[in-house]
């Protein structure tokens, strides 16, 4: 493992974690915000992967998968702003 595969796993991890509260409360983030975060953090899981960053592509994935429960979350709340 390079040690920028460790760094950028680490931080996205801790992203990841940071958004746990997110997840367990009513309120949300708006879908304005939710959407193009999930959609940009599986764009850049992506890009990590193709460096063979494999630790970084898995949190990435994790983090874009919490993004997008919690987009879902938004939109099957009815809330729309």
């Amino acid at each position: 493992m390079i040690w920028q595969d460790a760094v950028i796993a680490v931080a996205q991890g801790s992203f990841a974690l940071a958004l746990v509260p997110t997840l367990m409360t009513p309120t949300k983030p708006p879908l304005a915000t939710s959407v193009p975060m999930a959609i940009g953090l599986t764009a850049i899981t992506v890009a990590v992967a193709t460096l063979e960053l494999w630790w970084a592509a898995t949190t990435g994935a994790a983090t874009a998968i919490l993004w997008a429960v919690i987009a879902l979350q938004r939109w099957r709340s009815g809330a729309r702003t």
